[in-house]
């Protein structure tokens, strides 16, 4: 599952705030539309995890926010 990672912390944070402002929600129930928990959520908010492109395609989906153009996405055992 490739993985979503952002150039830097003011992009990543203007992609969820972006979020926020559209779907009108409670963190915790953008949560449960995103079928996340609320850690994992405010993890990947704070950059300790990547987002998968399967999450970023169902916020596409759910609230129509579309990632950065300036992203980087790294296939399955880019390592």
């Amino acid at each position: 599952m490739p993985r979503i990672y952002f150039p830097d912390p003011l992009s990543r944070q203007k992609y969820f705030d972006t979020i926020k402002e559209v779907s009108q929600l409670a963190w915790n129930d953008i949560a449960q539309e995103c079928k996340i928990n609320i850690r994992h959520l405010t993890d990947l908010r704070r950059g300790i995890y990547s987002l998968s492109q399967l999450k970023a395609d169902l916020i596409r989906e759910k609230f129509g926010v579309e990632l950065p153009k300036d992203i980087t996405i790294k296939e399955d055992y880019w390592h």
